[in-house]
């Protein structure tokens, strides 16, 4: 066991300089997973709409609790859903290949359609 010098406990006790002047060390926040989550932070994470997942607990497909007016879905549920999802999902064919089509012909400018004038009516002023 290392026994710190009287100045090593001086030093840790210290706040750290950073250049906008003394400011004691940041500590970092205590990180904490969710094991359950809410329908809009289970939207946020899924990526899909809150009605989508309102629908999904509707049809059975995904099971939710509610607790008063929440409702609560499980994390290990919801990534349930999304891998059965996903691997029942067949994949879209690509479209089908179309040739592109002939080139529209486009009418050339004359000059005197450059020279044609466009009035605006104007409005007088009400007295």
């Amino acid at each position: 066991m290392t026994r710190l010098t009287k100045r090593q406990k001086e030093a840790s006790a210290q706040p750290m300089m950073i250049p906008s002047g003394w400011m004691p060390a940041p500590t970092p926040a205590p990180t904490v997973t969710k094991i359950a989550l809410s329908i809009d932070e289970a939207a946020e994470s899924s990526g899909f709409s809150r009605s989508t997942l309102y629908e999904a607990l509707a049809k059975g497909e995904l099971r939710g609790s509610r607790r008063g007016r929440k409702v609560v879905i499980l994390v290990e549920e919801l990534r349930r859903w999304l891998v059965a999802m996903t691997a029942n999902a067949e994949p879209e064919p690509p479209p089908p290949y179309r040739r592109p089509g002939p080139v529209p012909k486009v009418k050339p400018l004359n000059r005197e359609d450059l020279n044609h004038r466009v009035t605006i009516p104007v409005r007088k002023p009400k007295p």
